[in-house]
């Protein structure tokens, strides 16, 4: 085998094995495909954590006879996993629709709602404290699913649409695929097995 052809092998496996570690290590290969879209392993660990750190403050402050430990528990673990990731699933389809039916101002008109509604500077503190998440965290990764919900229900109303109907039917006719051990989508929700 001449050199130069050598060394190209070497560094093409080089490099390979480099982008392998990057993306092993910030967790980036992907546990779910939702019509082509990817959900990475990094997206579901954010989400998982939050809601797991958000329960965890609830029963501290509101389950005056549960303990918050319960959270630690297995079973506990996998219900907030399966949430997490059908919330992930069921924004993507939310997305998707509100992106075909509002078009390329649907990022302007998600920050206008936001803005309108919510002092992103007040919250900041809480945003940290009760699910761990900096203020542009707390944004992306629910503030901004929320408002797009909201555009699209506002959208499908004014055009005498039932929002459930539609979303049930979207569920239906996505093409999801788990590859997370545990986890499977039954046509309609996550289901942990």
């Amino acid at each position: 085998m001449p050199l130069p052809k050598a060394f190209v092998i070497f560094f093409a496996l080089l490099a390979c094995g480099v982008i392998t570690y990057v993306v092993a290590h910030n967790n980036l290969y992907p546990i779910a495909i939702v019509n082509l879209r990817f959900i990475t392993a990094h997206t579901m660990e954010k989400d998982f954590r939050a809601a797991n750190r958000y329960f965890y403050n609830v029963l501290l402050t509101y389950g005056q006879k549960t303990d918050p430990n319960v959270l630690e528990q297995e079973t506990s673990q996998k219900e907030i996993r399966r949430a997490a990731l059908e919330k992930l699933i069921i924004d993507i389809l939310i997305y998707k629709e509100a992106q075909h039916r509002i078009g390329n101002t649907l990022n302007t008109l998600t920050d206008e709602m936001i803005r309108k509604n919510i002092d992103l500077a007040t919250i900041s503190q809480a945003a940290e404290k009760l699910y761990g998440l900096t203020i542009e965290e707390f944004k992306s990764e629910i503030l901004d699913s929320e408002a797009r919900r909201e555009i699209l229900q506002n959208t499908m109303s004014t055009q005498k649409e039932d929002y459930n109907a539609w979303l049930k039917n979207a569920k239906r006719q996505a093409k999801v695929i788990i590859l997370l051990p545990g986890f499977k989508w039954d046509g309609e929700k996550v289901v942990a097995h």
